[in-house]
């Protein structure tokens, strides 16, 4: 792929990235600020990562169906720009839950459509390095975000910090203009070859069929429902020490700076190194994470809790790749959609159960409970990538070919000698 067409993906990823990351942390204290309880706020939050997935499935089903992916990402940014502003104005929870709803629907299935932009692209041996550079716009967007959004909320009120975001969607519907919008009959360098026929051959049943893909959606359901418990015990632990909106985004603003680099180096990893030793890895990091937050009580702790989180965020262009390689060009849609669904699926576990949770349980007692939710991802994916070449990087898949191919000429001179 070459940085025209890179470009593009990238500024739209990054807009959306902005605005989610910037949002996110701030978004149960301004639920409570409009009166809702701790289980209430966990359920606001449920319902609008229900519809997050929902946008992203939907996203996958439509470009599947439509084959019109850069028409339905600027149809998704154009729903945000209203919904956004209109979020400032809302005077109670359901009017919050609704707007938001909307917002998270359309920018889920916008970022699912532009994973799956960049999956057609990409080519087998590159898949890596291009969603690692694409996560980068993940670290920029929690720095932009963590930097403006919480500054904005405490000078000018959370009316004005809206109405800016929204004003931000406008820059993707500009920069979604200029997407190539690729088909698999013009992607030259998916021709099969010896480590894609695994794949492709695979897939040729429903992805829904396939057992690897299943256990991959619930790898990710198990580390996307750590991710949510974090992100709201986190916020819920620093506004109850008295941190400030701007020492809470500021926070998040950390773990942006580390991902600037952690991210695209893990992406170029991930096509030497096996995807699921590295993914396994991030997993470790965000358990880590929800234990410091448990035991957390200055801002100290806290900057840790970032460096954690920073890890724990390198996993996504991870994981992504590994899907590409384990669906082929006519799966990919579907495939991409179901895959991101799962981890959004997670903020629906993740939020409704840790609300409930430290209710009954308390805040510490919720986070260490869900320090486990990434250790089974770790089992899980383990089991799933035993015994399966086809799930490893691009130059494994090589050289394991080659390595059958020698063994078995030895055994045919062998076999011939005798």
């Amino acid at each position: 792929m070459n940085k025209r067409h890179f470009i593009p993906l990238f500024i739209s990823s990054l807009i959306a990235w902005w605005i989610g990351s910037g949002l996110l942390p701030l978004l149960p204290i301004y639920a409570t600020k409009l009166g809702a309880s701790p289980a209430l706020v966990g359920n606001y939050l449920s319902i609008v990562y229900l519809m997050l997935a929902s946008g992203t499935a939907s996203a996958g089903w439509l470009a599947s169906k439509l084959q019109r992916r850069r028409g339905l990402f600027i149809l998704s940014s154009v729903v945000c720009v209203p919904a956004t502003y209109l979020m400032g104005q809302a005077t109670n929870i359901w009017q919050l839950t609704i707007l938001t709803s909307i917002v998270w629907f359309a920018a889920g299935g916008g970022l699912t459509l532009l994973a799956i932009l960049t999956g057609r692209l990409a080519e087998a041996g590159q898949r890596g390095k291009l969603f690692g550079a694409l996560a980068l716009t993940t670290a920029l967007g929690g720095l932009l975000g963590g930097f403006t959004t919480g500054p904005i909320a405490d000078h000018w009120g959370y009316p004005t910090l809206f109405g800016v975001l929204s004003f931000l969607w406008l820059g993707q519907i500009v920069s979604g203009l200029f997407l190539r919008d690729k088909t698999a009959s013009d992607h030259p360098s998916d021709h099969p070859s010896d480590h894609t026929l695994v794949s492709e051959q695979r897939l040729h049943q429903p992805i829904v069929l396939s057992r690897r893909f299943l256990q991959l959606l619930m790898v990710n359901l198990l580390a996307g429902t750590a991710v949510f418990v974090l992100l709201m015990g986190q916020s819920l632990a620093m506004n109850g020490l008295g941190f400030s909106a701007s020492a809470i985004t500021i926070i998040s603003a950390i773990s942006g700076i580390v991902g600037v680099g952690l991210n695209p180096l893990m992406g170029r990893l991930s096509d030497r190194i096996h995807r699921g030793l590295l993914l396994s890895i991030t997993y470790v990091g965000s358990a880590l994470a929800l234990v410091t937050v448990a035991l957390a009580s200055s801002l100290f702790d806290f900057a840790v809790v970032a460096l954690l989180v920073a890890v724990q965020g390198a996993g996504a262009a991870i994981g992504a790749a590994l899907v590409a390689d384990v669906l082929g060009q006519d799966a990919l849609d579907r495939g991409m959609g179901f895959f991101d669904a799962a981890k959004w699926a997670g903020g629906i576990c993740g939020f409704a159960g840790t609300g409930y949770a430290v209710q009954i349980l308390g805040l510490q007692t919720t986070l260490l409970a869900g320090a486990l939710l990434p250790l089974l991802a770790v089992a899980m994916l383990a089991l799933t990538l035993i015994g399966n070449p086809s799930m490893s990087t691009g130059s494994q898949r090589l050289g394991s070919n080659h390595l059958v191919t020698v063994l078995r000429t030895v055994l045919r001179r062998r076999q011939a000698s005798v």
